[in-house]
């Protein structure tokens, strides 16, 4: 089975759900206390709400989320920067209810953000020996699963894992709209594959102390619509976000006909 997983996933990644075996890690499922940020100035860099929680169904009880405009926020002529006032153009993300939402207006460029790190940052520790979080829990675990309520267009998002010894790799993936919710698994093994692009993946990058170590994690960090030149005008609702064990045989053939549609598509296309 990971012989088989392996040779799919490095071309890896959206397949519907799959039946599971041990019991997953929730690194978030979006509930708790409300949270919200907004951004309407280009140049004013990221503006986050920090250490919501504690939150049991959050990896290290505490999620910060934030937005920053890129190109085309502006602020109306009698509105204030940074407060949502009517005529103006920039980003929101808030977390209520079990959802993450984030919408940008129309022309709209802009950075999601939502990063766990524990409390003020100090990382992510399961409280099994040494600080860090096993996210495999002693190899049962071999995949994120992130459940999409929806989004309205394609568009690009990056992990980024690191652990507290100069470990650390970026995944930036392509994301297609989804326009009814959906389930899909990106496996752990692409987190050493540093240097690879299999499909619907732009990049691969570790740090200068090699790929993260999956079992000593001190930080994730998902950067939505991290592309150079991003999306405009998106709108994303996410349900939650589970460390999980690898996708059932059922789900891997999902995955090979999503393939398949995907390289009908760009055929067709061409």
């Amino acid at each position: 089975m990971k012989t088989l997983l392996r040779s799919l996933v490095l071309p890896v990644l959206f397949v519907f759900s799959a039946g599971v075996n041990a019991d997953p890690i929730d690194i978030d499922l979006f509930e708790g206390d409300f949270q919200s940020v907004y951004d309407d100035d280009n140049a004013g860099g990221i503006v986050w709400d920090v250490d919501s929680g504690p939150e049991s169904t959050t990896i290290g009880s505490y999620r910060d989320i934030g937005v920053e405009c890129v190109a085309s926020c502006s602020n109306s002529a009698t509105g204030t920067v940074g407060v949502n006032d009517d005529g103006d153009k920039g980003s929101s993300m808030f977390v209520s209810g079990g959802q993450l939402s984030w919408s940008n207006d129309s022309p709209v460029n802009a950075k999601g953000y939502v990063t766990w790190d524990g409390l003020a940052g100090a990382g992510l520790d399961d409280g099994i020996g040494d600080d860090g979080y096993d996210l495999t829990q002693g190899g049962e675990l071999e995949a994120f699963e992130v459940s999409v309520i929806f989004s309205d267009i394609n568009w690009n998002f990056s992990i980024e894992i690191s652990g507290d010894s100069g470990d650390s790799t970026i995944i930036e993936f392509v994301a297609f709209d989804t326009l009814v919710p959906a389930v899909f698994y990106i496996p752990f093994a692409l987190f050493g594959a540093c240097g690879e692009t299999p499909p619907n993946i732009v990049s691969i990058t570790c740090g200068g102390g090699g790929a993260i170590d999956m079992t000593d994690v001190d930080s994730i960090e998902l950067v939505l619509n991290s592309a150079a030149v991003g999306t405009l005008a998106l709108d994303l609702d996410l349900a939650g976000v589970r460390a999980v064990p690898e996708p059932s045989p059922l789900a891997l053939m999902g995955l090979g006909l999503m393939l398949l549609g995907a390289m009908r598509m760009r055929k067709i296309a061409a």
